[in-house]
């Protein structure tokens, strides 16, 4: 799984599991805190650490943090990390109350998953960090993955300073008829905006209304590809929209798109109109 896919499937899997938990918005998706020009920017990170089976105890290696990461349910804070067995990767999503932790292993037809949750986060704010002293039960499973040999964690302790990381901000809107139901220039909002410029590509990750429902959408503006979407609806498969190349620019600070992604793999499909500007977080990932 890529870390686009991991991300969405993340969000997913943690609105599934937690919609009688409803986790309230922290922070506006354009807050910034600032930096006195005279420092670097301080990186985020963690001193989580795991109970559990041989492999999976132990310290996270090569954590990738991103705070205020949008979910239907509120921000979240969401970490991709290695085990202390390299074999195995965690994906952790962390929210006002509880935390769920995926542990995976294999890509592609080996890619196995068993998941984890508990309650026991104090002081989470998702601009700026958590502390997590949480016991871990056995969690639903995702659907039609299979856990293997893939063994058992107990609890995870430690803290999450976001440091001076910032979600970025975004104009961008939607507009068309889904399954879902009908984007009518919806903004997305909040969001998180991920500068890939080393690949020529901006992720801009929020929520869009289509009517009244709330729904995780991925904007990849690429300078080779145009506008991508992934549409995610909580109670159906996701759906994937591309558009021609030519339909997006990137800038020194973010991207602009506008056109229209149609979907794919689809006997009739539908349409998205992307129209807006995305300026980057920081950190910036190239």
């Amino acid at each position: 799984m890529n870390r686009f896919a991991c991300a969405l499937a993340l969000v997913l899997t943690v609105a599934a599991c937690s919609s009688s938990h409803h986790v309230p918005v922290a922070t506006s998706s354009t807050t910034s805190r600032g930096t006195p020009a005279s420092l670097p920017p301080a990186r985020p990170d963690t001193s989580l650490s795991f109970s559990g089976d041989s492999g999976l105890d132990g310290g996270l290696s090569k954590a990738e943090i991103t705070c205020s990461f949008p979910d239907v349910e509120g921000l979240r804070i969401s970490i991709f990390a290695q085990a202390s067995d390299s074999r195995f990767s965690y994906r952790i999503a962390v929210g006002a109350e509880r935390v769920l932790v995926h542990v995976d292993s294999g890509s592609g037809p080996t890619f196995r998953e068993r998941n984890f949750e508990g309650t026991g986060v104090s002081g989470f704010d998702a601009a700026r960090g958590a502390h997590v002293d949480a016991k871990l039960t056995e969690a639903a499973p995702s659907a039609g993955i299979d856990r293997s040999s893939i063994g058992k964690i107990t609890a995870v302790k430690g803290s999450i300073d976001c440091g001076s990381q910032t979600p970025g901000s975004s104009t961008i809107t939607v507009t068309g008829d889904t399954p879902a139901g009908r984007y009518d220039r919806s903004r997305l909002d909040p969001v998180v905006v991920e500068c890939y410029f080393a690949s020529e590509q901006v992720t801009v990750i929020g929520i869009a209304r289509a009517g009244k429902t709330k729904v995780l959408l991925m904007v990849l503006l690429s300078r080779p590809d145009g506008v991508n979407v992934e549409e995610a609806p909580q109670s159906a498969a996701q759906r994937y929209y591309s558009s021609v190349p030519g339909t997006a620019t990137l800038t020194s600070n973010g991207a602009h798109g506008r056109g229209d992604a149609v979907e794919r793999n689809s006997t009739h499909p539908h349409t998205l109109h992307v129209d807006g500007s995305a300026v980057c977080g920081i950190p910036i990932r190239s």
